[in-house]
């Protein structure tokens, strides 16, 4: 058996190789290059587990951090690589479970899947069998410095909280994490707050890689990458470290880590991550990020991997819980239209947009700032072309839509493919007193009007031709009865438009509509999507709703829309809800966020048991109420 030692590239390392029982069988010492090479006898029980210790991190300039790890689980002179990679698979392979060769494979291609580190897979298909040669060594050495980085981060992080842990807990707690498939602190012995600040540490080491420019121990890394590479493969090596990642793959694994974390932690930094990941194309991302990444936006990252690591356990239950509704949750959708293509210096277009799945939604390019899930905006005074794009995310990730206004005479701008990564929920927040605090009443219920919670559908409308100069440009919106209701039963859906000349249904539903009605629909079966596109002179606007069709037990709440804040003041900004539940009195480990403020009833999926269930309510500040009075439901 032979192989590379790799977190940077490291030398004169300790090789362990233990059997099945854990016993030691063989043992060398990595050479110079970071290699070694060891015989097996032939008595010994499989599987192996090979271990590196000890030696000299060429990047570091210490021992390892953390004991890495390989295995062997079928006979034959084979490679063996052993990384921070290899160990994480090794770990998640071999936690509360038996390490086979099916084990490993399955618990390898999670890692890649989930956490790759920007790994180019085109280069280096499997980073523990394939032999480590001049082409694929920059992206090996890169990949494995981010993930130990990761690890030590998140270590510091939580031992600067007073937690007795060391990196071989954390390596271990994350492997075990992986075990279902996903990093939502619920796998194996996994802990929350681990994983939850490991997330925090991705972002970090991602938007550096990113950036070219990866900090180990503080410090930008790149030089001691790539002349730690040379020190072991001599000039034959190709290419630097700066560009040996995959920037698609980075940008995917960062976002699905925002998405993640915004249900606890304050969102300006992660908002302004999720801008400059998804505003252009894949190509210019590392030029974006590094403008991005200057030292203040380091330190902003830096102190949203402290906030994870010193949150207190309501915070983590609320994490915990966005994390695992990440694997299931719906990617967002969104459609953004103008109505006008190309306009002369000084003219004014309108912007229409609505969005499905989506917690919060961002501007970037011609217009900033915070946007509602739909709705439309006048963009006046245009001087010059100019791309305007919408970012929304929400658990299952992050979506993004683009259109470009060009100005007569002016260069046009092209719209770039855009850069959609995959995988919002705040935490509870100390109850405010201006917040308004709801009144639930106990299940069951019938379903309530209306919800006019857009959803997935098919590709934006093209946007339409310049307008007459007096066209106002058209508004449409629809509602459902229920957000989510039970298989076999019916909803309605009301529509309204104006400055329209016709409507059109797509989606669940089909053919042409008036400018206002409704419509019975069901009974239904399973989960759909209705849209509603209507146009008119000054162009086309969308709107969405999903209706969910559940399809195992749950329990329906239903309640009464605050009136008053908690300070006596009149509501007048409510904008959603939270409802938190668990299995026994005054605990409420899950959490759902209801974000539109008309609906009143809703039906949470659990399994048949007793719950415990509370409320609360937001304002359009974020402001959180306090909880409402506790009411039990029996799921039979």
């Amino acid at each position: 058996m032979q192989g590379s030692i790799v977190d940077g590239p490291v030398v004169e390392a300790t090789v362990r190789v233990l059997d099945a029982n854990g016993q030691e069988v063989a043992r060398t010492v990595a050479d110079g290059n970071a290699r070694y090479e060891v015989q097996i006898p032939s008595s010994a029980a499989l599987p192996l587990t090979v271990e590196a210790s000890g030696g000299t991190d060429l990047v570091t300039g210490r021992g390892v951090d953390f004991v890495l790890a390989g295995a062997v689980t079928d006979p034959g002179a084979q490679t063996v690589n052993i990384s921070p990679l290899s160990s994480l698979a090794v770990g998640s392979a071999s936690c509360g479970r038996s390490l086979t060769s099916q084990s490993l494979a399955g618990a390898l291609e999670d890692v890649l899947r989930k956490m790759s580190m920007g790994l180019d897979r085109d280069a280096l298909a499997n980073p523990i069998s394939d032999e480590i040669d001049p082409d694929n060594v920059a992206t090996f050495v890169l990949s494995n410095e981010m993930l130990g980085e990761a690890v030590r981060r998140t270590t510091n992080a939580l031992a600067a909280t007073g937690a007795d842990v060391d990196a071989d807990d954390v390596l271990a707690l994350i492997a075990c994490d992986l075990q279902d498939g996903a990093l939502d602190g619920a796998g194996g012995n996994a802990d929350a707050r681990t994983t939850a600040t490991f997330r925090a540490a991705e972002i970090g080491v991602t938007l550096e890689a990113l950036a070219g420019r990866l900090e180990v121990d503080g410090q930008d890394a790149t030089a001691l990458m790539d002349q730690s590479i040379f020190s072991v493969m001599g000039a034959s090596a190709r290419g630097s470290v700066r560009s040996a990642a995959n920037p698609q793959a980075l940008a995917e694994q960062a976002t699905e880590a925002v998405t993640a974390l915004q249900a606890g932690v304050a969102d300006a930094t992660l908002e302004a991550v999720v801008g400059i990941l998804a505003d252009g194309d894949s190509g210019s991302l590392p030029t974006r990020v590094d403008s991005f990444l200057t030292a203040a936006r380091q330190n902003d990252v830096s102190a949203v991997q402290s906030s994870v690591a010193l949150a207190d356990s309501s915070a983590i239950a609320a994490l915990a819980t966005r994390m695992r509704a990440q694997a299931t949750a719906p990617r967002p959708f969104v459609s953004l239209s103008s109505t006008a293509q190309t306009v002369s210096r000084g003219a004014s277009v309108t912007l229409s947009w609505a969005s499905a799945d989506a917690e919060r939604c961002v501007a970037t390019g011609g217009w900033q700032g915070r946007k509602g899930a739909q709705g439309t905006e006048r963009i006046g005074s245009i001087a010059q072309s100019a791309r305007y794009q919408l970012t929304c995310t929400g658990a299952g990730g992050a979506a993004s839509a683009t259109v470009v206004v060009d100005v007569e005479g002016e260069p046009p701008v092209s719209i770039p493919t855009p850069n959609q990564p995959t995988p919002d929920q705040p935490a509870p927040q100390p109850p405010g007193s201006g917040s308004p605090q709801p009144t639930p009443t106990a299940p069951p219920a019938t379903p309530q009007p209306p919800a006019n919670t857009p959803a997935p559908g098919p590709a934006p409308e093209p946007p339409s031709a310049a307008p007459p100069p007096s066209a106002l440009p058209p508004i449409a919106s629809i509602s459902a009865s229920a957000r989510s209701i039970a298989r076999g039963e019916n909803i309605t859906l009301r529509w309204s438009s104006s400055n329209a000349q016709s409507c059109e249904a797509s989606g669940g539903w089909s053919g042409t509509l008036s400018a206002r009605g409704s419509r019975t629909i069901g009974p239904l079966s399973q989960t759909q999507t209705y849209r509603l596109t209507c146009r008119g002179e000054g162009g086309s606007a969308i709107a969405m709703v999903r209706v969910t069709v559940q399809t195992q037990a749950g329990f329906n709440l239903r309640w009464a829309p605050p009136e008053e804040n908690e300070d006596g003041s009149l509501v007048t900004e409510l904008d959603g809800y939270r409802i938190y539940y668990g299995d026994s009195a005054g605990r409420y480990p899950d959490m759902e966020e209801i974000n539109d403020p008309r609906v009143t009833s809703h039906t949470v999926p659990v399994t048949p048991g007793t719950y415990y269930v509370v409320m609360t309510a937001l304002d359009g500040n974020g402001e959180e109420s306090g909880y409402s009075n506790e009411i039990v439901a029996v799921v039979d």
